[in-house]
């Protein structure tokens, strides 16, 4: 069996996402008044290789995400930034590593967040 990590793309959040400012709905509303960012994150998808075939574990950021326009959710539109180019996009690296559309028997998202689901348009049905 074989594991690889396979960065798509960067995200950038609220500091208060991450140390946390205040208790209970203040605390969740720390972030839309905090203006300190973190550095740019790596986000990342996995593919395990195994006898029965690739399982992919999340499918990390589509680009195609970013190209259509503004969302309306205010999380999205004022707390997180992301970044993928193209080649960064998880079916791109699969193919880099050997590993075509057909090899996938499963994939696995953990939540849907646009950085973890964000490549499923690689993983036709």
């Amino acid at each position: 069996m074989r594991i690889h990590a396979i960065q798509t793309g960067f995200v950038k959040i609220k500091s208060a996402q991450v140390e946390g400012h205040g208790h209970g709905l203040a605390r969740r509303l720390a972030i839309f008044t905090d203006r300190n960012w973190t550095e740019w994150l790596p986000t990342y998808a996995w593919a395990i290789e195994h006898k029965e075939g690739v399982i992919v574990v999340d499918t990390g950021q589509g680009a195609h995400l970013l190209e259509t326009g503004t969302s309306y959710h205010p999380f999205v539109r004022w707390e997180v930034v992301f970044r993928i180019e193209r080649e960064e996009e998880i079916g791109q690296q699969l193919r880099a590593l050997g590993i075509g559309p057909r090899d996938v028997k499963k994939v696995v998202l953990t939540h849907l967040h646009m950085d973890h689901d964000g490549g499923l348009a690689h993983f036709p049905m």
